[in-house]
C-alpha cells in the first residue's frame, strides 16, 4: 500500500491524502456525534422515566400514608383496644362478643378506603376477627405461609391469592400491635412475655396494578411496587422480567 502510494504522481498523492483525511475526520465527527447524542438521548429518557416513577411513587405514597393514618385512627376505636389487649394477656375466649361492634367500625373503614379488601386481627395461634369471612381461620396458613410473628415492625408482604377473596390478589400489610388498657396505650411492637397480636390490612393488588398501568408510558413501560431489597410485591417474578422501573414503598 505504501509502495503504491509512493508511485503515484504528486497531485494524486495530494488528492488521496485529502480524501483519507476527510474520511477520517468525517468518521471521527460521526463517532463523537453518535456518542454525544446517544448519551444525551439516554439521559433524557432516564430523566423522564425517573420523573414518571417519582410522580407515581409520590402519589402512591400519599395514598399509603393516608391509609396508615386511617389505620392508626381505627385501632384506637372500640372494641379494638380490648381485642388486642385480650390477645396480649392470653384471656381471649373468642371474638363473638366483639363481632358486631368491630364489624360496624370496620365497614366504615373499608368503604372509605377502596385499596383495602379486608382487615384481620389475629393472635399467634389463630384468626380472631375478620369482617369478610368467618371461616378464614382454616385458611390462615395458606394466606400467610410466612412466619409473620418474626417481623417486629410494620411489614409489607408480596402478593398472594386466596379462594377466600376470589381470584383477586391481595398484598398483606402486617402491623405488630400491643395494647395496655390501664394506660390506654397502643404500640406497634410486641410486649415481652405477652402473646403476640397482628393487625393485617389486605390491599387489593389489582387496584395497585391498574394504577401503575395507567401511570406507565413509553419511558417507563412497566412499573411495580418493590420492597427495600428490590423484590416485587405486586407482580410475579415472571412478569418482573419485562419491567424496568420499581418505585419502592
Amino acid at each position: 500500500m505504501i509502495k503504491w502510494f509512493a508511485n503515484l504522481k504528486f497531485r494524486y498523492q495530494l488528492v488521496t491524502g485529502m480524501i483519507f483525511i476527510t474520511s477520517a475526520a468525517l468518521f471521527l465527527i460521526g463517532q463523537v456525534s453518535y456518542f454525544y447524542f446517544y448519551e444525551r438521548n439516554t439521559n433524557e429518557v432516564l430523566r423522564r422515566a425517573r420523573s414518571s416513577v417519582e410522580m407515581a411513587g409520590e402519589s402512591l405514597s400519599y395514598q399509603f400514608n393516608s391509609l396508615s393514618a386511617a389505620t392508626n385512627h381505627l385501632l384506637v376505636k372500640e372494641p379494638f383496644p380490648q381485642m388486642i389487649a385480650a390477645i396480649n394477656n392470653y384471656n381471649f375466649t373468642g371474638y363473638a362478643r366483639y363481632f358486631t361492634t368491630a364489624t360496624a367500625v370496620t365497614d366504615s373503614f373499608l368503604q372509605n378506603h377502596d385499596l383495602v379488601t379486608n382487615v384481620l386481627v389475629c393472635g399467634d395461634d389463630q384468626i380472631m376477627f375478620s369482617p369478610t369471612s368467618l371461616g378464614i381461620s382454616s385458611h390462615f396458613d395458606k394466606l400467610l405461609p410466612e412466619n409473620i410473628w418474626q417481623y417486629p415492625h410494620i411489614t409489607v408482604l408480596p402478593t398472594r391469592f386466596s379462594n377466600m377473596f376470589g381470584r383477586k390478589g391481595v398484598i398483606p400489610v402486617s402491623y405488630p400491635v400491643s395494647s395496655i388498657l390501664s394506660s390506654k396505650h397502643l404500640a406497634y411492637q410486641d410486649i415481652p412475655n405477652c402473646r403476640k397480636a397482628r393487625f393485617i390490612l389486605l390491599v387489593d393488588t389489582e387496584q395497585i396494578r391498574d394504577y401503575f398501568n395507567r401511570m406507565s408510558n413509553r419511558y417507563t413501560y412497566c412499573m411495580y411496587l418493590a420492597d427495600d431489597d428490590g423484590q416485587p410485591l405486586d407482580i410475579t417474578e415472571k412478569r418482573v422480567s419485562g419491567c424496568i422501573s420499581s418505585p419502592n414503598l
